[in-house]
């Protein structure tokens, strides 16, 4: 027979010690504080991707996405707070872009990242229109669409366009042989 053994009384409980909370953690696990929400926004406000920014304080961009997703569902959560930070900041780049376009001489980087970053305000548009301003007309054969552009002819006695420096223009890199 064992020795004598006190007699079971049931579970034994246990005293969990929780994780504190940094500032801004909505739980343990996550990792969104107010100092990773910081360096995040600054990076998105001098102009830099969700992608790198991300990159920048250690976590995916999956994980930012989610963050954002849920600020989205959830706006008076911790993560919609997040998430309006995120906007502000991204309306800070674009000011500061749009401003440097205005006022810098060396504005195409700017534009260029304007009319990939926000298309649907800073995209390039073109209008094509048919005969005297009307739709294009378009041929539908076989389960392919056909479109048929005819330009008018350049008015009479005018010369071609050719670059000032034809040579170098139309200069080509010669060809590497024997892969080299």
């Amino acid at each position: 027979m064992p020795p004598d053994l006190p007699p079971k009384k049931g579970t034994v409980r246990r005293h969990v010690r929780r994780l504190a909370l940094n500032p801004g953690q909505p739980s343990p696990r996550s990792k969104l504080t107010d100092d990773v929400q910081d360096k995040i926004c600054n990076a998105v406000r001098g102009g830099q991707t969700f992608e790198c920014a991300a990159s920048l304080v250690g976590i995916d961009r999956h994980t930012l996405n989610d963050w954002r997703q849920r600020g989205q569902q959830q706006p008076n959560s911790r993560y919609g707070e997040f998430n309006r930070a995120l906007e502000a900041a991204l309306l800070a780049s674009e000011t500061m872009m749009v401003h440097k376009i205005l006022s810098s001489d060396d504005w195409k980087a700017a534009k260029w990242i304007l009319k990939n970053r926000f298309p649907d305000r800073y995209r390039e548009r073109y209008e094509l229109t048919g005969a005297a301003g009307g739709p294009i007309p378009l041929e539908h054969t076989g389960g392919k669409f056909t479109v048929t552009v005819v330009c008018p002819p350049p008015p009479p006695g005018a010369k071609p366009k050719e670059p000032d420096d034809v040579e170098n223009h139309y200069h080509r890199a010669p060809a590497a042989k024997n892969g080299q």
